[in-house]
């Protein structure tokens, strides 16, 4: 066992560096007791909701960090289906991290990503409005973290706005901006978490990480950071679990390793047992909102990220994707984050490099998470996977042919769905104001 962790331990530094160059080559790991200030003089890193006053969990009903280990028990929200009333979009606005970003980091380490997003095409939120009709206002950052301090060797990465920072920095562009009920319809999606796990992998590797204090922080941070944006005004709230890190390039890269096979059960089995700890919470904490506060919320649905990828990975859900390489990234990056290989057409491969999926699967996402939305009573599972699959044609999804594309996009990068990244969004204040205020009624 002891040669399998200093190997595992080798492994793992190396693709940690490969982690790294793929949010971005030019950035490096500090702790927040570095300066990183914005243009407005605020802290990024620090600016998120740093909970060391654990009294706030009776005033907002957030479980004891004891409910991380208990087992999962999915919520079963209200009725989800939008009352529109007038002709104007509804907004999705989406805070988390690389798996949402549409542009804000805008600094993918390679050609092959498609206009800013870390992918091969549109990210799932695109998809999602795109088949629901709605608006996307995307504050998601590459690289992104639920907190941003040095805890158990935790390293944030530098940069990257947090999610309670993401949830501030929009409240602050739109606040006093809209009028009253002009958000009954609009859906705040919160995904992020992934990098918390991620960043600290060698500890968690180890056994010096506390798995329960991870997770309670990690949902302390979203919790207040929901409280904030319902205050706002949002009432429909989609939260994200973290999906299977286990089935990634990252871990099934390693299996060319001496004793692969046996590093990548011990390490998945570590990875999963801490994505188990953050997403329990995580999940406890919408059954809590659903049930303790139905008069401040319409409803608040979980997002089984990790249900998902473990019905995707390990049934003929990823085969039925039909990519030649489904488990294999396009692009790889050495320590130093060099680009070392590209492959000629990533519409082959299931992730774009060693952790992020291609937009074929982020299709699938996105009519999973449109389809939640249809009907409350729809289940993840391989059956119901693959006839999506079939229904919407996900084979054909690619970066040259695609829903979303109009007759200039490959040269534009301009999809047939509004989506605003940060600076656009705040370039078009006025009409996103505007327009969504036409949708109250005097």
């Amino acid at each position: 066992m002891k040669q399998k962790l200093i190997i595992c331990l080798a492994l793992c530094s190396n693709t940690l560096g490969t982690i790294i160059s793929s949010y971005n080559t030019k950035r490096v790991y500090e702790n927040n007791n570095n300066n990183n200030n914005n243009k407005n003089g605020r802290n990024i890193l620090n600016d998120g909701l740093i909970l060391k006053d654990r009294s706030f969990e009776k005033e907002i009903g957030l479980p004891t960090k004891d409910i991380a280990l208990q087992k999962r028990k999915l919520a079963k929200p209200k009725s989800r289906q939008a009352t529109r009333s007038n002709s104007t979009q509804p907004y999705l606005v989406v805070f988390g991290d690389s798996l949402s970003d549409n542009g804000n980091q805008g600094k993918p380490p390679s050609p092959d990503y498609w206009y800013g997003r870390y992918s091969n095409g549109p990210v799932w939120c695109e998809y999602f409005a795109h088949f629901n009709n709605y608006t996307v206002i995307d504050y998601a950052y590459a690289g992104a973290t639920t907190v941003g301090y040095d805890k158990n060797g935790f390293l944030a990465l530098k940069g990257s706005p947090t999610l309670p920072r993401q949830v501030d920095m929009y409240v602050e562009a739109f606040s006093d901006k809209y009028k009253s009920g002009a958000l009954e319809n609009d859906i705040v999606a919160f995904q992020a978490g992934s990098n918390n796990i991620v960043n600290n992998i060698i500890n968690i590797i180890v056994g010096t990480a506390d798995i329960q204090e991870l997770a309670y922080d990690h949902i302390s941070n979203v919790t207040m950071a929901l409280k904030k944006i319902n205050t706002f005004g949002y009432k429909k709230f989609l939260v994200f679990g973290i999906p299977s890190i286990a089935h990634t390039p990252l871990v099934n890269s390693i299996s060319s390793y001496p004793l692969g096979n046996e590093i990548i059960s011990l390490l998945s089995g570590k990875l999963n047992a801490v994505t188990d700890a953050f997403n329990n919470a995580l999940n406890a904490t919408v059954n809590t909102y659903n049930s303790k506060f139905p008069d401040e919320i319409d409803w608040m649905v979980y997002v089984d990220l990790y249900g998902l990828t473990q019905t995707l990975f390990t049934t003929d859900v990823i085969d039925n994707l039909l990519f030649k390489y489904p488990r294999t990234g396009c692009d790889i990056f050495n320590l130093f984050g060099k680009l070392v290989s590209s492959c000629v057409d990533s519409n082959d491969y299931g992730f774009m490099d060693n952790i992020h999926p291609s937009t074929r699967i982020h299709a699938l996402l996105g009519i999973v998470v449109h389809k939640i939305i249809e009907n409350p009573q729809f289940a993840i599972s391989r059956d119901s996977l693959n006839e999506l699959i079939v229904e919407y044609n996900l084979t054909e999804v690619s970066n040259t042919k695609n829903i979303l594309f109009n007759n200039d996009t490959i040269t534009t990068g301009k999809i047939n769905v509004e989506s605003y990244n940060i600076q656009s969004a705040l370039d078009n204040i006025d009409k996103l104001v505007a327009d969504k205020n036409k949708s109250v009624r005097l």
